[in-house]
C-alpha cells in the first residue's frame, strides 16, 4: 500500500524483509514506477512511458493480451485459486467463489475495467475490537477484501503470466461508503453468479474487479456487503495497489529458507517459553491463529504528550512467530496486514479512550451475523488509508508503534458524532542509536458512539 515517488523503484534485500527505495540507475533491469494519490473519487495513478526492459512484452502488448483473457462465470475451487496465488488457508478464508465474466458492452467507456470479476462470501473469525455498528472489524475486512482483489488480478492475468504470483498490496484506501464507483456498478449490474442471491440474507458478501494490471502491478476495487438483517449498515469500500512479483523473485528478497521449516506447528517448546523469549504467539488452539486476536499482547502504552484535543501514545510488539503468520505466506511467513492494523487500531482506541477519559470496549469475540455486539463506549469505524514500505517476516524483530490522535469534529448538539483521526507510525524495534526502518504509515477516522 504506498510511495509518492518521482523515480524508480528498487528492492533491496535486508535480514528483515525488502525496502522499496527511489533510486535511479543506468544499467540492470527497470522497474516501472508508482506514483498515486488518494481521493475519495478513487486512486489516480499516472505511469511513466517507461517500459520493462527486461521483459519482451511491452505494456501495450500486455494490457492487449489482459484484454483477451478468455471469460465465463463459474465456480472456483480452492485448488484453482491456489494456482495463482500464494495466500492460503487459514489466512485465506473466502468461500463460494465464482469467476463473473463482465459483458464487453458494460465496460464501454470504462477504459481499466478488466473482462472478468470476482465474488465469494466470507464468515468473521477475528474480535470485533473497539468497534462497533458492523459485523466484522475493518481489519478483518480489509484483509479478506485485499485477498480477493489478488484473485480477481490473478484471474485477469494474460496467457503468457500463467501460474502462481504474490500480489503484494503496497497502499490502499478503505472505508464505509453508501456510494459506488462506476467500475465497481458496472460489476454489481452484471451477470450475478447463480445461487448468490440465496445467500444475501444472512452471508458477507464480497465482490472485486481489476481496474488496471500491467507487468508490476493491478489495481483493484472491492466492496463488501452486509446482510439484510443489518439494516443500515454501509458496505465497505477498498480500492488496492498492488505490487506483482513472481514467486522466484519475492523469494529472492525473503529469509525463506532460514524460515522454511518454523511455519510448520511449534513442536515442544511451551507458548511461555516463547514469550520469554520476546516473541508474540497466538494460542493453538484452533486450526487459525487469526481467530485468536485479543488486542494488542501487552498492556505498555506510555503517554508521550497529551492537551485537550491531541494525545500522542507509544507501544511495542514483540517479534511474531511463524506459527502466528500461517498461510501468509507458505516458506515466507510474514505479519499478515490484518494483524498489523489490527494492533494500530488497538492503539488508536487506547488513545482516544486516553484522550476523552472514557473507557472504549474492547470486543473478544467475533460479531458476525445474529451476534449482538457489547454496549459501552464504542467506535464506528469511516475510513483507513495504508502507506506500507516493508514486510516483517517471522522471528526477525518487534515492531514500535507511535500513534496521535485528534479530535476533528465535536458534538455540538445531542446525537451529533464526535470524530476522532489517528494517525500511526510503525517501525522496526531497535537498539537505542540505531536506525528503526519504517514499516508502515497508517491514517485511520472513528466517530465515538456512547
Amino acid at each position: 500500500m504506498m510511495l509518492l515517488l518521482n523515480a524508480f523503484l528498487l528492492f533491496t534485500t535486508t535480514c528483515q524483509g525488502f525496502t522499496i527505495y527511489p533510486v535511479s540507475f543506468a544499467a540492470g533491469p527497470k522497474l516501472l514506477p508508482n506514483y498515486h494519490s488518494f481521493g475519495r473519487n478513487g486512486l489516480q495513478m499516472n505511469v511513466s512511458n517507461s517500459t520493462t526492459v527486461s521483459e519482451t512484452q511491452n505494456e501495450a502488448d500486455y494490457n492487449q493480451d489482459c484484454t483477451s483473457v478468455a471469460g465465463g462465470t463459474q465456480k472456483l475451487d480452492y485448488s484453482e485459486i491456489q494456482n495463482i496465488i500464494d495466500v492460503s488457508r487459514p489466512y485465506y478464508k473466502l468461500e463460494n467463489e465464482f469467476q463473473v465474466d463482465i459483458p464487453a458492452t458494460a465496460t464501454n467507456g470504462l477504459t481499466s475495467a478488466m473482462p472478468l470479476g470476482f465474488s465469494c462470501t466470507v464468515d468473521p473469525e477475528m474480535s470485533i475490537g473497539r468497534e462497533a455498528g458492523s459485523p466484522i472489524s475493518f481489519p478483518e475486512a480489509g484483509r479478506h477484501m485485499a485477498i480477493a482483489g489478488s484473485v480477481v488480478a490473478a484471474l485477469n492475468q494474460p496467457p503468457t503470466k500463467n501460474g502462481k504470483h504474490y500480489y503484494l498490496a503496497m497502499d490502499c484506501h478503505l472505508e464505509a461508503a453508501s456510494d459506488v464507483t462506476p467500475i465497481m456498478q458496472t460489476f454489481l449490474t452484471s451477470q450475478i453468479p447463480a445461487g448468490m442471491n440465496d445467500l444475501k440474507n444472512d452471508q458477507i458478501i464480497i465482490s472485486a474487479v481489476c481496474c488496471e494490471l500491467t507487468n508490476r502491478k493491478a489495481v483493484c476495487e472491492i466492496m463488501m456487503q452486509f446482510p439484510k438483517e443489518y439494516g443500515g449498515v454501509e458496505p465497505y469500500y477498498l480500492r488496492v495497489n498492488y505490487t506483482v512479483m513472481a514467486p522466484k523473485v519475492f523469494k529472492r528478497f525473503s529469509p525463506s529458507r532460514a524460515l522454511e521449516q518454523q511455519i510448520k506447528r511449534p513442536s515442544s517448546t511451551s507458548n511461555q517459553e516463547r514469550k520469554e523469549d520476546n516473541q508474540l504467539v497466538l494460542p493453538q488452539d484452533t486450526l487459525s491463529p487469526y481467530a485468536q486476536f485479543r488486542g494488542l499482547p501487552f498492556d505498555s502504552f506510555e503517554i508521550l504528550s497529551q492537551s485537550n484535543s491531541v494525545v500522542i501514545m507509544k507501544t511495542s510488539v514483540p517479534k511474531v512467530s511463524a506459527a502466528s503468520c500461517q498461510g501468509h505466506f507458505d516458506g515466507n511467513p510474514a505479519l499478515p496486514i490484518a494483524f498489523l492494523a489490527a494492533f494500530c487500531a488497538d492503539l488508536s482506541g487506547k488513545a482516544i479512550g486516553t484522550l476523552t477519559e472514557t473507557c472504549i470496549t474492547f470486543g473478544k469475540e467475533c460479531a458476525g451475523p445474529g451476534k449482538k455486539q457489547d454496549t459501552g463506549n464504542i467506535l464506528k469505524f469511516i475510513s483507513c488509508e495504508v502507506d506500507a514500505h516493508k514486510l516483517v517476516y517471522a522471528n526477525t524483530h518487534g515492531l514500535t508503534l507511535s500513534c496521535e490522535v485528534e479530535k476533528v469534529g465535536c458534538a455540538v448538539r445531542v446525537g451529533e458524532p464526535t470524530i476522532f483521526s489517528s494517525n500511526v507510525l510503525i517501525v522496526a524495534s531497535a537498539p537505542p542509536g540505531e536506525k528503526e526502518d519504517l514499516i508502515a504509515k497508517m491514517k485511520f477516522k472513528f466517530e465515538l458512539v456512547a
